[in-house]
């Protein structure tokens, strides 16, 4: 017996840049009645970054090149906006 984990999916067509505190997440769309909550989220980084999750004051670095994933295991990740 399986079960499924999610049922949106959001990305980009192109690569994205993002420049100091600016979200890359886009808003959830008009008639939603709250934000994204993600089961999975991954990303790739061609430079030193810091990450901030869910709100909390403590960024998270994440090395050049070394990517970020978390899955349906770890924290839901949530953006309201």
């Amino acid at each position: 017996m399986g079960f499924r984990i999610g049922s949106y999916y959001i990305g980009s067509s192109e690569p994205q840049i993002s420049i100091a505190n600016e979200e890359i997440i886009p808003s959830p769309p008009s008639n939603w009645t709250s934000g994204y909550n993600f089961v999975y989220f991954t990303f790739n980084n061609d430079a030193d970054c810091t990450v901030l999750i869910n709100g909390k004051d403590e960024p998270l670095f994440v090395r050049s090149g070394q990517g970020f994933s978390i899955g349906a295991e770890h924290l839901l990740f949530t953006v309201s906006k």
